[in-house]
């Protein structure tokens, strides 16, 4: 959470360059940092009044929180309730993260260029039918 909170800018801010840009006001750094530090430790504040009802409740985890939950539980969990395997936790992950890679890359990207270019013209150019189901609309 407080990474996420790190790594995006203030709303304020695109708030804070359309005044400057389209409406000519300009009110100094001072101002604008104010501004910032205002509406951000609001936040944070609200944030922390209503976490007692958003965040400690078991059935207030947001569903996308769930699945990196879930993952680093997995990962970082000692106890492999007596089961014994070759195959390390991490190592199935790293086995699944690159087959999904793979999976996903070459008819992804690779074979995406097939849809540039008519590729069915090539295999009869003089062919009436051919050259219909090639054409781009």
């Amino acid at each position: 959470m407080m990474a996420n909170t790190a790594i995006a800018p203030a709303y304020v801010i695109n708030a804070i360059a359309v005044a400057e840009l389209y409406y000519g006001l300009d009110f100094g750094p001072g101002f604008a940092i104010l501004l910032v530090l205002a509406t951000s430790l609001t936040g944070f504040g609200l944030a922390g009044i209503c976490r007692k009802f958003l965040v400690w409740p078991a059935n207030m985890v947001w569903p996308q929180n769930l699945v990196s939950c879930t993952l680093l539980n997995t990962l970082h969990e000692e106890d492999d309730w007596g089961r014994k395997t070759d195959t390390s936790r991490y190592r199935f992950f790293l086995y699944a993260i690159t087959g999904t890679f793979l999976w996903t890359f070459f008819p992804g990207l690779l074979f995406l260029g097939l849809s540039f270019f008519s590729w069915v013209c090539w295999i009869a150019p003089s062919a009436y039918l051919f050259s219909n189901l090639g054409m781009e609309q």
